[in-house]
């Protein structure tokens, strides 16, 4: 057994998961990779014929044509698990299941595998973990099944770095850097050929690799604690957003290095999710709502990137705008963002703890927040034992049309649009070209080629004049077939898991109509294969209604996967107008009739920008008036964040206007948004607004 020296935090997202080459934003299925992925699974299979009997073996492959020279069947009772699969059986009767590998809950689903096994299993992993965004889902089921019999054993390959075939995966581990990583995944390497391993995994040697570097041994619970922390209990590792105060706590700034406050909420995710990997007892991971740290905590377990059997719980300890209520005074207007974030929190845990039932009143019926989980009042420590939360079904059937809205747009655009759609794990029913009225007929032109390279079938529709963005959508819509719908932009590129974890999560989730993800912006022309922390990423919230009427865009890009359902119900897009924003301006439409929106807090999308886009050559009045149009009725808590934009008004706060003596018109205004009305406050909203723009100029 080769001595382990590899610290189990040096492989978090924030360090590229020990790789020290590129970190790909897509990765894709090409044939030159197929001779040196056969290459690496002949080597595999000899190793494995040189290995003492087995009473199943697992293989987990890329694709099914890697397979091809091999035929582990001979070798004893063969179940293989691909990633990407043109056909159901690999070597003849050999059965292929297709499943993600990157997914947890999807891995969750394979236990079922091994669960009716008595005898030891080999599991058989070759040029795999070069396709996962993120490989330690993947490494975590891998360490499990090897703890379920001390005789099962992994054969582990990966292909290296190599140069030529790095654009095609997401990244790659020389054989050192492979080493290390599994080494800080806590398996014990038994033997190493270059980059070939042999590896094993036991109840007993996992806790004591990470009470060799100075980590708890085992935990069940999480807790994550800031400036206001609950008492620590037994079992439970406690993570701190800060500087711990006490010795055994973890600092999430060790585990993800973050030099940028306004990314600290996703580099304390990163650090959640790394610790759940460490630990596969973990049960629970339990926050509080004060500060919203953990909001993108909340929104990564009901998007599928925490593992379904792990309970998010929020205790309410009382909010910031309970304390607002306390003290008699709003907040600044520019703190919106933080009574967002605890908005989130809270009501995307799977269990709320009120510590009363005022405070539970408080929240539900005077806030007007709809929490999805399971309500629990009393102290945190006497709560009952709350059933396991909902986990998000598997997705394998083509339940998603793509609409793809084009004008003059050049070809080479939709060449790289095609790359992102073939490249997905759950490919669409059918991807619609609405061509609004280009110069050239975009279906003449064009057909022929987008159908022989997409991997899916194409429909294509033509509008006899150019219409407007929003029409051409719309035009989409009603040609749509299908319970879920993608708007996707010509110019635009969707990441693998896209599609995939958007309908999953819809699926999952009924309170939910539309599934907005993370963006990173590329220049026109730029590598878009590759992620460049130098570049922009667009980090919605996925909630904020107010904040995004007038400050920021809190919801998301257009290029989102919404319930077809939602948007027929609230008209889709607002096409009387040629505007900006449009897809602002539709979330608006959607959250002020009462859907809900929610945000996968990871790079999603890729954004390609260009000088004459409509984002910077559009009007910005025009855009406003439509987001004026679009609201229907706010509730209790979007108003509160209206009116600390009022009150910042009325006394003089530096991010707001200049003074002015329309106060009857202010709070007129404020009376007229909190009602809940069945139409538009279109009119109303109009007219206070012309009132207040004559007062500031006088």
């Amino acid at each position: 057994m080769l001595q382990q020296t590899a610290h189990p935090f040096s492989i978090s997202a924030a360090r590229n998961f020990g790789a020290s080459g590129r970190d790909g934003a897509i990765h894709r299925f090409a044939p030159a990779r197929l001779p040196a992925a056969r290459a690496m699974w002949q080597a595999l299979h000899a190793e494995a014929s040189g290995l003492a009997d087995f009473a199943r073996i697992l293989v987990l492959a890329a694709t099914a044509e890697e397979l091809a020279d091999v035929d582990f069947a001979a070798l004893g009772c063969v179940t293989s698990i691909v990633l990407d699969a043109s056909t159901k059986t690999v070597q003849g009767s050999t059965p292929c299941i297709r499943a993600n590998f990157g997914d947890a809950a999807a891995l969750a689903q394979l236990d079922a595998a091994l669960s009716a096994e008595s005898g030891p299993v080999l599991l058989v992993v070759g040029g795999v973990l070069e396709y996962t965004a993120d490989p330690r889902p993947l490494l975590a089921w891998l360490r499990r099944c090897l703890k379920c019999h001390e005789g099962n054993r992994l054969l582990l390959a990966t292909l290296g770095r190599t140069p030529a075939l790095e654009p095609l995966h997401r990244r790659m581990w020389s054989a050192r850097e492979a080493a290390a990583m599994l080494d800080a995944a806590c398996f014990e390497t038994l033997e190493q050929s270059g980059s070939r391993f042999t590896l094993r995994c036991s109840a007993a040697s996992h806790p004591e690799v990470l009470a060799r570097h100075g980590l708890p041994a085992a935990a069940e619970r999480l807790l994550v604690v800031g400036e206001h922390a609950p008492a620590a209990r037994e079992g439970a590792i406690v993570l701190c957003t800060g500087n711990p105060g006490v010795k055994p706590w973890l600092a999430a700034d060790r585990i993800s290095p973050c030099s940028d406050p306004a990314a600290a909420p996703e580099h304390l995710l990163d650090a959640v999710l790394h610790l759940v990997f460490l630990y596969d007892g973990l049960s629970e991971i339990e926050y509080a709502d004060l500060g919203g740290e953990c909001f993108r905590v909340a929104q990564a377990k009901q998007t599928g990137l925490i593992p379904p059997a792990i309970r998010t719980t929020v205790v309410c300890q009382g909010s910031s705008a309970y304390r607002e209520r306390q003290r008699g005074a709003f907040d600044p207007p520019e703190l919106n963002v933080r009574h967002v974030r605890e908005k989130i929190a809270f009501e995307l845990a799977d269990q709320v703890i009120y510590r009363t039932a005022a405070l539970r009143d408080f929240y539900e019926r005077e806030m007007g927040l709809r929490p999805i989980g399971e309500r629990v009042v009393g102290p945190a420590a006497e709560r009952p034992a709350a059933p396991l939360p909902r986990s998000c079904p598997l997705v394998t059937d083509m339940a998603v049309t793509v609409v793809v809205p084009v004008f003059n747009r050049p070809i080479a655009e939709i060449a790289d649009l095609i790359v992102g759609i073939n490249a997905q794990f759950l490919r669409p029913r059918e991807v619609i070209f609405v061509d609004d009225g280009s110069a050239d007929d975009f279906a003449a032109a064009h057909a022929a080629t987008i159908t022989g390279s997409l991997a899916c079938p194409a429909r294509f529709i033509r509008h006899v004049r150019n219409l407007g963005l929003s029409a051409a959508r719309n035009t989409g819509l009603a040609a749509c077939e299908t319970p879920f719908i993608v708007v996707h932009d010509s110019d635009n590129i969707a990441s693998n898991d896209f599609l995939y974890r958007g309908c999953r999560t819809l699926a999952a989730h009924p309170e939910f109509d539309a599934v907005t993800c993370f963006n990173e912006n590329f220049r026109d022309g730029a590598d878009w294969t590759r992620h460049d922390p130098a570049r922009f990423r667009f980090k919605p919230l996925g909630d904020g209604l107010v904040d995004s009427l007038g400050w920021y865009n809190r919801f998301g890009d257009a290029l989102a996967v919404y319930r077809t359902e939602a948007l027929r119900a609230i008209g889709g897009w607002d096409e009387r107008n040629r505007v900006m924003w449009e897809d602002m301006i539709l979330f608006m439409a959607l959250a002020s009739a009462g859907r809900r929106v929610i945000t996968a807090p990871l790079v999603d999308v890729l954004y390609r920008t260009r000088p004459d886009s409509m984002l910077r050559t559009a009007s910005e009045f025009g855009a406003r008036w439509h987001m004026a149009r679009a609201l229907r009725g706010l509730t209790m808590f979007e108003a509160l964040c209206l009116q600390r934009v009022l009150w910042a008004g009325l006394h003089g706060h530096p991010l707001a206007p200049p003074p002015y003596t329309g106060r009857q018109h202010l709070r007129a205004a404020s009376v007229l948004l909190v009602r809940r009305m069945p139409g538009p406050l279109s009119k109303r909203l109009r007219w206070a607004y012309r009132a207040l723009r004559k007062r500031w100029k006088a």
